[in-house]
């Protein structure tokens, strides 16, 4: 608590503890889910994030797609990443930017599991924003381009403009992908 004193007049502001963790369950593209676990260096304002993306199960919502409702592929990202609320802590919108390094994890039948061989890593910058309201509960939006880099640039050429990777070539072993978006929750604790 803290005590403001004015002559005979003395007033108590009770303090509220800021989050200091977070964890977040989000949808990729509203297509593949993921789960991130939150440390907030200061409270509620700067923070650092580590978490996964799955590919093994999601959702297909195009017409186009052989397999119908349900895609899966065997792919993970493993990411990390840092990031700063940019307003007021008890705004009902807050904005941050983040960025972080991700790497991608393939497993097969064998249960073997390794690098991707074509894009092994990447960067991922984002710019979201939650709505409050609901404490602890937070919906958040963001969004988050994937640059991947490749040791065989000549294999993702061929997914330059093509949907739905859309991937565009920014320098002779980096690729970007930005139809990018994480639509989700966050419960900060």
């Amino acid at each position: 608590s803290i005590y403001l004193e004015q002559g005979d007049a003395q007033i108590r502001l009770d303090q509220k503890r800021g989050a200091r963790f977070g964890l977040e369950f989000f949808m990729k593209n509203l297509q593949f889910p993921g789960f991130n676990f939150m440390y907030f260096i200061v409270p509620n304002t700067i923070f650092t994030s580590v978490g996964f993306t799955t590919f093994i199960g999601g959702l297909f919502w195009g017409s186009e797609y052989e397999h119908g409702f349900f895609i899966s592929r065997s792919l993970n990202h493993l990411d990390v990443s840092a990031g700063i609320y940019l307003n007021r802590v008890d705004a009902q919108i807050r904005f941050y930017l983040s960025a972080g390094a991700f790497i991608r994890v393939i497993s097969t039948a064998d249960p073997l599991i390794m690098l991707e061989p074509v894009a092994p890593f990447g960067l991922q910058p984002a710019l979201g924003f939650e709505l409050g309201g609901f404490k602890p509960w937070r919906l958040f939006f963001e969004y988050a381009p994937l640059f991947y880099y490749s040791n065989n640039p000549e294999y993702m050429n061929g997914f330059v403009h093509t949907q739905p990777y859309n991937l565009g070539q920014i320098h002779t072993n980096w690729f970007v992908n930005s139809n990018n978006v994480r639509l989700g929750l966050r419960i900060k604790l």
